[in-house]
């Protein structure tokens, strides 16, 4: 069966929504944005809206997963013989240049949209894309703790930290990346 492409003008409503949606989170909770007021904002109509989405939150869905693209592309064409541990680091090292470039709009984000949904969503984006990287290295983890566990304990805590790196910037994103490096290094059997 062939694949359909997406028409450019489609890709560029789709692009322009997704901005859109992010621009309006700076400013004001989800919660209080209406899909009036993304298609006002994009100059997109409301029947356009819903040829390509269901709702809102279908579309912040849909920008999260073009952000989690932009962001993680080099790092799914890593190579075979890659640790997992070095694998690991470049997706935190990705992630963490990402928010570093993006900061003030993050922040803006957070600090207006501070409900679980969106940290939800946060954590459940990282969580994919560990649950494909740990899928694609299983066979060179030589460890017997079944893969959600591992996916549940690194994306959790992955993304509890980046939230409070984001909002307190106490550390350099260098900092950051080395202390990441110490934990993963960590042996509690001393």
């Amino acid at each position: 069966m062939k694949q359909v492409k997406e028409d450019l003008r489609v890709k560029k409503t789709k692009k322009l929504l997704c901005s859109t949606i992010l621009n309006l989170m700076q400013k004001r909770p989800l919660e209080e944005i209406t899909v009036t007021d993304i298609c006002n904002k994009a100059m997109v109509h409301r029947t356009t809206f819903y040829t390509h989405y269901e709702d809102k939150y279908n579309l912040l869905l849909n920008a999260l997963e073009e952000i989690k693209n932009l962001i993680f592309m080099p790092i799914i064409n890593s190579k075979e013989n890659e640790s997992a541990k070095t694998i690991f680091l470049k997706i935190i090292e990705a992630i963490v240049d990402f928010l570093y470039e993006n900061r003030t709009a993050v922040l803006n984000i957070l600090k207006n949209n501070r409900s679980e949904t969106i940290i939800t969503v946060i954590e459940h984006a990282v969580q994919e894309k560990m649950d494909i990287l740990v899928k694609h290295l299983n066979n060179k983890l030589n460890i017997e703790v079944p893969l959600p566990v591992i996916i549940s304990f690194f994306g959790g805590g992955f993304t509890s930290l980046l939230l409070y790196w984001i909002e307190n910037q106490n550390y350099t994103k260098e900092e950051l990346l080395q202390y990441v490096k110490v934990l993963l290094n960590i042996n509690f059997d001393d």
